[in-house]
């Protein structure tokens, strides 16, 4: 692991130092993925900090070598953790291909930096926002078990406080059982078709939020960072 690897602040690094570790991303290196992670991470430090995003380049041409897949989602990564904007003018085509990075990218005033939010979230597993595509429907377990992986990581990256501290697990699971406990299946604008929600019976609500409620105090839920 090199010394740009073990810092704790991206904002220190140079340009240099981005331009070395997107050469290494863009060859295959193994572990890529999270090299990739380590210094977009520290991209994003130094852009809040200095408010220079050229430190991104090498990056973006590290993942225009992924597959279309991954490097779609690298760029709506950093979109959605930064000021940052991708493609303003809308541009397609011949045009799209031969565009360079400064008519690619740009500041976008009414976002800000997320740097703390994206420590918690790899880029390659980074939920991609479709825009004003149809809802999606997905099960419940699969949703919750979503919302259980970002909390781990969150915990495992240290990001999560109560108060001033460090939230402890114990912490999570307090809030976590405050919020299910607080859910309701009546939204707070006025029912229209488009926004019913089918009522379960009364019994059937209340051994829905019990399991619930089981299901979050069970010790394996989540695991204490070491």
């Amino acid at each position: 692991m090199t010394k740009t690897e073990t810092t704790k602040d991206g904002s220190s690094l140079t340009l240099a130092d981005f331009k070395a570790a997107g050469k290494q991303v863009a060859s295959g290196v193994t572990g890529y993925k999270d090299k990739m992670q380590t210094f977009t991470l520290y991209a994003f430090q130094h852009v809040e900090k200095h408010g220079d995003y050229n430190v991104l380049k090498p990056l973006f041409q590290a993942a225009s070598t992924f597959s279309k897949g991954e490097g779609r989602r690298w760029r709506d990564y950093v979109v959605t953790y930064t000021w940052l904007t991708y493609n303003p003018r809308k541009l397609s085509g011949a045009k799209l291909a031969s565009a360079d990075y400064g008519e690619l990218w740009a500041k976008d005033k009414a976002k800000a930096m997320r740097v703390t939010e994206a420590e918690a979230v790899k880029w390659y597993d980074h939920e991609m926002n479709r825009g004003d595509t149809k809802t999606k429907k997905v099960s419940t377990e699969a949703f919750i078990a979503k919302v259980m992986k970002q909390v781990q990581a969150a915990i495992f990256a240290h990001t999560l406080l109560k108060g001033e501290a460090l939230a402890t697990v114990a912490d999570v699971r307090a809030e976590l059982k405050a919020q299910l406990e607080a859910l309701t299946a009546e939204p707070d604008t006025k029912v229209t078709e488009s926004t019913k929600v089918t009522k379960l019976p009364a019994k059937a609500r209340k051994r829905t939020a019990r399991k619930a409620v089981a299901n979050v105090n069970k010790p394996a839920t989540i695991k204490a960072a070491a």
